[in-house]
């Protein structure tokens, strides 16, 4: 016990004199790195972080258990598309999801953020014979850049994740299958996000070749030549009809096109796009 009036708590200040020294302003934008990491390095040899960090980590540490006990360390394999996107496939066990929900994946990969998850939208249907998440991201600076060079590098090569999920959905109570005339409309990157929609509809189609269950529209709008390239060769593949357009789409008048505007006929639209489209939608 030391008392600031009895001149002895000085005592207590030989433990921190050094990080003070490094707190100095240009020694700290100088050496920043070091001054971060001393910081976290002298932090354990403080009496109260004991208890601060059993206060935290044992909680953290259930919770982060309980998140990924129930699908455990799961494989993965990376590869980079010819059209620029990351194609990433998740061997996903017994887990069950719907079109339009998302995970939250962690990469158990060296210098990969192992800590941290980030969400990805499911662009796959659960197959009979494998349950595989597919999906499908557009590299940018950062985190998928990473991503992107992995996949350069291991060229289809294994991977370990995490995932978390899924979450959200497209908000209707069943499938889009249950609506007349269905409209999907996708933009820049987000093209995954139209497959497994496309999928669901057409497993229906194998079984109920009636009017209301065969009618689809999709609209992609990306400034990629690649990509559009890529998605009419997929749908291709599928049987699924295609038409190239130039110039920004005039959404309003497709969905008029689309859509018969009757009152007995029920319209689902669904729209995965960003901000600036999606107001011409709405």
């Amino acid at each position: 016990m030391y008392h600031i009036w009895l001149g002895d708590m000085e005592k207590e200040w030989k433990t921190d004199a050094w990080l003070t020294i490094l707190s100095i302003g240009p020694i700290r934008n100088r050496y920043y790195e070091i001054f971060k990491a001393t910081h976290f390095l002298t932090a354990l040899f403080f009496d109260y972080s004991i208890a601060t960090f059993i206060l935290y980590f044992l909680p953290w540490g259930f919770a982060t258990f309980k998140t990924y006990a129930p699908h455990g360390v799961r494989p993965a394999i990376l590869e980079m598309l010819p059209c620029g996107f990351v194609k990433i496939v998740v061997d996903a066990g017994i887990t069950k999801w719907k079109p339009g929900q998302h995970v939250f994946l962690r990469f158990l990969i060296p210098d990969m953020h192992s800590l941290v998850s980030h969400p990805f939208t499911i662009c796959s249907l659960i197959e009979p014979n494998k349950n595989e998440m597919v999906f499908y991201v557009k590299p940018h600076q950062g985190f998928t850049g990473q991503l992107a060079n992995i996949a350069e590098r291991k060229r289809g090569g294994p991977a370990k994740v995490l995932f978390e999920g899924p979450y959200g959905g497209l908000g209707f109570p069943e499938t889009i299958n249950g609506f007349d005339e269905k409209t999907v409309i996708a933009g820049g990157s987000r093209v995954g996000f139209t497959f497994p929609i496309i999928e669901d509809v057409l497993r229906q189609n194998a079984v109920d070749s009636s009017e209301k269950s065969s009618r689809l529209h999709i609209l992609l709008a990306t400034p990629s030549n690649a990509v559009a390239e890529w998605y009419r060769s997929t749908l291709h593949a599928r049987s699924l009809k295609t038409a190239f357009h130039t110039g920004r789409p005039d959404l309003p008048k497709f969905i008029k096109e689309n859509t018969s505007g009757t009152p007995e006929t029920s319209v689902a639209i669904v729209v995965c796009q960003p901000s600036s489209m999606l107001h011409d939608v709405m």
